[in-house]
């Protein structure tokens, strides 16, 4: 007998692509064999997300217009409603929110739909207004990249309500150094990077949360040391306003700090791994993290890396082992760690080395897969009684929820 097939929803809050969009489509890859089909609520005024994942062959439909803000009590359930209809009718069985944001504003209309609602946490979040908080009670469980983002986070969620999945990537067992060396020759060129020199990475979007600022700091002593590297940095600046605000922030550290002539700025870009296979050091500068993925992408990729000791990250980086951290903010140590990488190429290596080995145990694609699935059917299997129930109750839900549509839109009008 076949297997019975359900629909998730994955509720996206954000108009860029970055972090998130990446770890949902790498959910909806995995799951897809074990019986979960996934569709993708995207925001009206995200073209780009709605693109990203039409392009890798799913459906999207919107949620809402814009990024969530409370309008009112009013105005918050007519949305609620009218989304609840939206998951009837495109018969979801499980609402995924991919952010806390999401599911502030989603949880509730999977309730109303009679379906269990999973929000991802994946950053830290221990400042979450009263609203948020109360329209959070409609989760069914939580799940947390990493422990240290469950700890911090401001909405008291306990072990019966939260569960800690760690992201996982393929790690690749084929390496044709050929290949690799083709895109490191095809990067330089493209950006007209010298062959001599050392090209320090550092994937993120231009975002606050991301620290700029002690990575300029950091810049202008390594550049002392040796002038023959770049730092490119593959990350969007140009897609939201806040983006491009902050960009011109950036490029006054980088000017203040005179090392602008050092730094490419690449926006968003699809070709990620390519790019990661060009760089000789990762570098990770930031202010808080839930467990970035560009830390696993670039150690299963065998990159050294440096990191900001924060949150998620030392779940991750083992210091001296599988990486080098340095504490938040302290532009002198990440030099030094990028300075030592530079001159002692055989230790860089061997942190690249310990760095894929690590990934390959403990954060693969296959342990991402069974901690997901395993989310969904326990979520699933909670709300069986539910599930058993709606055929018999869907006629007077739907009733429900188009009378209060109706009711609401009348109010309204008045």
């Amino acid at each position: 007998m076949e297997k019975e097939r359900h629909r998730i929803a994955h509720i996206m809050p954000w108009s860029g692509v970055g972090g998130t969009e990446q770890a949902a489509l790498r959910i909806a890859h995995a799951v897809q064999d074990a019986g979960f089909d996934s569709t993708f609520f995207c925001l009206g005024s995200a073209p780009l997300v709605r693109d990203f994942f039409s392009s890798a062959g799913y459906e999207t439909f919107t949620w809402r217009g814009a990024y969530p803000a409370f309008a009112g009590h009013r105005y918050f359930l007519r949305e609620t409603l009218q989304l609840a209809r939206e998951f009837r009718r495109r018969s979801v069985t499980l609402v995924h929110c991919a952010d806390v944001i999401a599911g502030a504003y989603a949880a509730l209309a999977g309730r109303l739909a009679l379906l269990p609602v999973i929000c991802h946490v994946r950053n830290r979040h221990d400042d979450l207004s009263a609203t948020d908080q109360r329209f959070l009670r409609a989760v069914s469980r939580f799940a947390f990249v990493s422990r240290a983002s469950w700890r911090a986070f401001g909405h008291r969620v306990p072990e019966s309500r939260g569960v800690v999945v760690y992201d996982g990537v393929d790690v690749s067992t084929r390496h044709v150094e050929s290949e690799h060396e083709a895109d490191r020759r095809a990067v330089r060129l493209e950006f007209n990077i010298p062959d001599d020199a050392t090209i320090i990475g550092m994937v993120a979007r231009v975002d606050k949360q991301k620290d700029y600022e002690t990575l300029a700091k950091a810049a202008a002593r390594i550049v002392t040391a040796t002038a023959r590297i770049r730092f490119l940095i593959v990350g969007a600046y140009s897609i939201e306003q806040a983006q491009m605000h902050h960009f011109e922030q950036v490029k006054r550290w980088l000017s203040a700090n005179r090392v602008s002539e050092y730094f490419i700025f690449t926006d968003f870009r699809s070709d990620v791994p390519r790019l990661l296979r060009a760089m000789d050091i990762v570098v990770l500068s930031t202010h808080f993290e839930g467990l970035p993925l560009v830390l696993l992408e670039s150690m299963a990729s065998g990159k050294p890396v440096v990191a900001t000791a924060v949150d998620g990250v030392p779940e991750v980086v083992t210091d001296r082992e599988t990486g080098l951290l340095f504490p938040h903010q302290d532009d002198a140590m990440l030099a030094a760690h990028v300075i030592s990488l530079i001159q002692d190429r055989s230790r860089a290596a061997h942190l690249g080395r310990n760095g894929r080995s690590f990934i390959q145990a403990n954060f693969n694609s296959e342990q991402f897969k069974r901690g997901t699935v395993a989310l969904y059917n326990s979520v699933l299997h909670r709300n069986a009684l539910s599930a058993a129930i709606r055929p018999n109750v869907a006629v007077v839900a739907d009733l429900a929820l188009r009378a209060g549509c109706a009711a609401l839109d009348a109010s309204t009008k008045r």
